[in-house]
């Protein structure tokens, strides 16, 4: 693949402030990779990645059956990738808005509407720690 470079790393930096651990964003979807990854764009312009483990708790093969370039989604913010230091792009989860698993990929609008009531939640019934080791992990070994 011919990603540009924002969608691979993200910009120079991003500014953190205003996100922590399961805050919901809302954002475009500017690309989308069948067996890896959503690239969003989220609307205060930062640049967020929506990995395939990361969309749903149900089984699926084709992230492009359910998300396609142009669409408007909300996603949870979980993490961060950082470059020399600084932070490059944000790391977004979809399945944690799920009630029950499946649920984004049967009714993603009725996942989105309840976004922020189901991420509270979430927030309420994980440690945020173990989420982002466990992100960090699986990511690491898709290199």
């Amino acid at each position: 693949h011919h990603w540009p470079r924002e969608w691979l790393h993200g910009p120079e930096s991003v500014d953190l402030d205003g996100y922590k651990f399961g805050c919901v964003v809302q954002g475009t979807v500017e690309f989308v990779d069948e067996t890896f990854c959503a690239i969003v764009r989220l609307d205060d312009g930062n640049v967020g990645m929506l990995h395939q483990s990361e969309v749903s708790d149900d089984c699926f093969h084709d992230i492009t059956k359910f998300l396609a370039v142009g669409d408007r989604i909300k996603a949870m913010y979980v993490d961060h990738n950082e470059v020399d230091g600084r932070c490059s792009r944000l790391l977004l989860s979809t399945k944690a808005l799920e009630v029950a698993p499946g649920d984004l990929l049967r009714c993603p609008q009725l996942v989105y509407e309840k976004a922020e009531e189901t991420a509270k939640s979430y927030c309420q019934s994980v440690d945020a720690a173990a989420v982002r080791r466990k992100l960090r992990r699986f990511l690491r070994r898709k290199k």
